[in-house]
């Protein structure tokens, strides 16, 4: 059996495919991220609409958001994942709210959620949750609230959807 190890420097981005699907993580706080304290996730899931002029868009805010991270201590990861028939993974793990809130009001986090998401997903998932005792325990994650944007069809002008669900925590 062969293994390799993998030696993590914070705030590296490592980037792969799988089957010609992308992937991409940055471990900002290795120590933090190994630790068996309780943290937060935000999972987002999106149905590209597939349009390469929007992708690009897109692209460049994600790799604009990567060189941000220095910026928001409390971030501990993120992970990218293309998955098939033009669906989008993206996880956050962060310490607490506040860092949450933090990098959802940065400016480029912002462009890329209010401006080019609707332009670029058909659809969009957020999901809010934790683990109890940190991403190494056997706990699985809480999820606390999930919210839907459904942005239709650009070229109809017809209106899209949003929804909130709250989950006990």
């Amino acid at each position: 059996m062969h293994t390799e190890t993998l030696e993590l420097k914070p705030y590296e981005t490592r980037t792969w495919s799988v089957h010609d699907l992308q992937r991409r993580t940055v471990v900002c706080n290795p120590a933090g991220l190994a630790a068996s304290t309780d943290v937060r996730i935000v999972g987002f899931f999106g149905e590209r609409r597939g349009d390469s002029d929007t992708r690009s868009r897109i692209d460049q805010l994600e790799r604009e958001l990567l060189t941000q991270f220095r910026g928001f201590p409390g971030v501990l990861s993120y992970s990218s994942i293309e998955l098939v028939d033009d669906y989008w993974a993206n996880l956050v793990v962060h310490v607490d709210d506040g860092d949450r809130e933090a990098w959802r009001n940065g400016r480029v986090h912002r462009e890329a959620a209010e401006d080019a998401s609707p332009d670029h997903y058909r659809s969009v998932r957020i999901h809010h949750g934790l683990f109890r005792r940190g991403v190494s325990s056997s706990n699985m994650i809480r999820l606390l609230r999930t919210k839907y944007w459904d942005y239709g069809e650009v070229s109809s002008g017809a209106p899209g959807w949003t929804a909130i669900r709250e989950l006990d925590d």
